[in-house]
């Protein structure tokens, strides 16, 4: 018993599926060649022989009784070749089928040979005008832990977490589309729990032709808590963004941004109160390189390589600061690699630079989406770099945000990855969490660094000034800009979101630190 089956031509291969002894089982042959057919052995089904019979019962029929002209309704309509027409008297043969002259079995061959001779006229269908009409296809409502774009974070200073999730806040979106899905209408609020810090986006996406288009419109804002004082931002970005793909697994990505942004120090005195509003208005271009082959095998199961290659360019805009702006360069690559079915080794190299009269700062530590992220404040930060963003430089498991910081960073990142019920179960498991549940093993390693080299001076040499009048001293310490982390953790789909768990524990010079617990949200790495 054959379930299913397919074949294809290119390769020259036919493939069938056989559910046998409660397994499943695919078996994988040659397709035999057209002349080796013997077609001398093809007989007629019974079915085949009542169609030869019933058109020679209504060919001796129609010569012998004036046919009645009427309508006959039929399930398909195959225009016949001035061949056929020349062969309408004929019989069909008994055995042969010519690929390239016929027609479907029960149709009346007469009445569709006088249609074609002009003897009968049938009605042509009306054609209408295809108007576009959109119909509600995506209606989204959860709680969710991440924005809506992944824009770059005005730079705060440091001192406190950085955040680029939201943590729990309600999440509302519909999407509409064309009965063509040649366009594509989406809509979207994040509502945070203090109702102050709320998101909201709205996209228009051409993809009728070749070329994707999409238009953008994303506000949002949040809060940074220093020591200190709280500062508020608020930015409004509109997109542009154009994908054209060279085949199936290749393709080039462009975006063009302008990016207005409102930072307020939130009032806690009279000292606050006095300090103004500060606006940027930010252009900027982005162009991507994407290649992606990888075939998913599950929740966080891939198998194949991905990654991509971009270049970023923003400029401030604004008359009295013309001369500000920041380049950013970088690089993605991921592999997935099988071991044994659905066990599998990742790997990924990521890697970014930023340059200038501004520049982004990249603070390395912790993992993406981390629900209660903490901030090492005994890296300093060089306030002389004038950074404009901030963003992180993740995973690196076994430590906080920030033990090491920079306009650079590179890091390695490889985990083993078993689906522990999965990979023994023989049976499809209807358990969600059953069938995603993973035991990972994990080894970060990297830095983040100023300049081009982190083994420069100003990457490894750490100076601390003291003010004890009437002494100033200034003590220098050598450090390792290199660190890492290895650990073991768990990952989880409960209640419709992927969890991750990781205890790490940190390598930085030539200590092991006690280790971490890190509680995510987030897939892959």
């Amino acid at each position: 018993s054959i379930l299913d089956h397919d074949i294809s031509l290119p390769t020259g291969k036919l493939v069938e599926h056989i559910f046998h002894n409660g397994y499943d089982k695919f078996f994988i042959r040659d397709l035999p060649e057209i002349d080796a057919v013997d077609k001398s052995k093809i007989e007629n089904t019974v079915f085949r022989n009542q169609m030869i019979a019933r058109h020679k019962s209504k060919s001796d029929k129609s010569k012998t009784t004036p046919k009645k002209k009427e309508k006959t309704e039929r399930k398909r309509f195959v225009p016949l070749k001035e061949s056929d027409l020349k062969k309408q008297e004929e019989p069909l043969d008994s055995g042969e089928v010519n690929i390239n002259e016929y027609i479907f079995e029960g149709e009346e061959r007469e009445n569709i040979l006088e249609e074609q001779q002009g003897k009968e006229t049938a009605p042509k269908p009306t054609q209408n005008n295809y108007y576009v009409e959109y119909t509600i296809n995506k209606l989204v409502s959860q709680i969710d832990f991440s924005f809506m774009d992944e824009s770059y974070q005005p730079f705060t200073g440091g001192g406190a977490p950085i955040f680029l999730n939201r943590g729990f806040n309600g999440l509302f979106m519909v999407g509409a589309t064309d009965l063509m899905e040649d366009y594509r209408l989406t809509g979207g609020v994040r509502l945070s729990p203090n109702l102050r810090n709320n998101e909201y986006m709205i996209s228009y996406e051409n993809l009728k032709n070749r070329l994707d288009q999409q238009w953008v419109f994303h506000r949002k804002s949040y809060e940074n808590t220093g020591e200190n004082v709280s500062q508020k931002i608020a930015s409004h970005n509109i997109y542009y963004k154009i994908k054209y793909p060279f085949n199936q697994v290749f393709s080039a990505r462009a975006t063009a941004s302008v990016r207005y942004d409102r930072a307020t120090i939130l009032a806690t005195d009279y000292f606050t109160l006095q300090v103004p509003n500060e606006y940027y208005t930010w252009g900027g271009l982005k162009a991507e390189l994407v290649f992606d082959n990888t075939r998913d095998r599950g929740i966080n199961t891939k198998f194949g390589t991905r990654g991509k290659a971009f270049g970023e360019y923003y400029q401030l805009i604004d008359d009295e600061r013309k001369d500000i702006n920041m380049f950013v360069v970088g690089l993605d690559i991921r592999n997935y690699l099988p071991i044994h079915r659905t066990f599998i080794w990742a790997n990924r190299f990521a890697a970014s630079t930023s340059f200038g009269t501004s520049k982004l700062i990249y603070y390395m530590g912790g993992v993406d989406n981390w629900l209660t992220p903490k901030f090492n404040r005994g890296t300093e930060i060089d306030y002389e770099q004038n950074y404009a963003f901030q963003t992180l430089a993740t995973p690196m498991r076994g430590f906080q945000q920030n033990i090491r910081n920079g306009n650079s960073f590179a890091v390695f990142n490889t985990e083993l990855r078993f689906p522990v019920v999965r990979y023994f179960s023989k049976k499809p498991l209807k358990s969600e969490f059953l069938s995603s549940l993973q035991i990972v093993g994990f080894m970060d390693i990297g830095s983040a660094w100023i300049g081009l080299n982190p083994y420069s001076e100003e990457n490894t040499i750490i100076e601390t000034r003291y003010n004890r009048k009437p002494f100033q001293i200034t003590v220098k310490r050598m450090v390792e800009p290199m660190v890492g982390g290895a650990g073991g953790g768990l990952r989880a789909k409960i209640f419709g979101y992927f969890v991750r768990l990781d205890y790490a524990w940190g390598y930085l010079e030539g200590k092991v630190r006690e280790p971490k617990l890190y509680l995510s949200f987030n897939l892959d790495f």
